[in-house]
């Protein structure tokens, strides 16, 4: 099935708010996207002030800031009210 923005984000921000920081590898393969797909939404993310991204270790990780656990907040709380709809 095709996938919003919405859920692809919601993916990749569920991710790391459970497993900890990501390399942008691995958020590319956690929400199935292309590379260059993926670059574009990575990047709209951290501007938008959803994700941020640090250096270790000559490798950029990428965290969830307070805007992001208040986007994954709103987004689960939005599922929750449509889901019943899709029966």
């Amino acid at each position: 099935t095709n996938r919003c923005l919405h859920e692809i984000v919601y993916e990749m921000l569920e991710a790391i708010a459970r497993e900890g920081p990501k390399n942008v590898t691995s958020l590319y393969r956690i929400a199935n996207i292309p590379v260059d797909r993926g670059k574009i939404i990575v990047n709209l993310l951290v501007k938008s002030g959803i994700l941020a991204s640090y250096e270790y270790e000559r490798n950029r990780y990428y965290i969830v800031t307070e805007n992001g656990y208040d986007y994954l907040g709103t987004y689960k709380h939005l599922k929750e009210i449509f889901d019943p709809l899709k029966k």
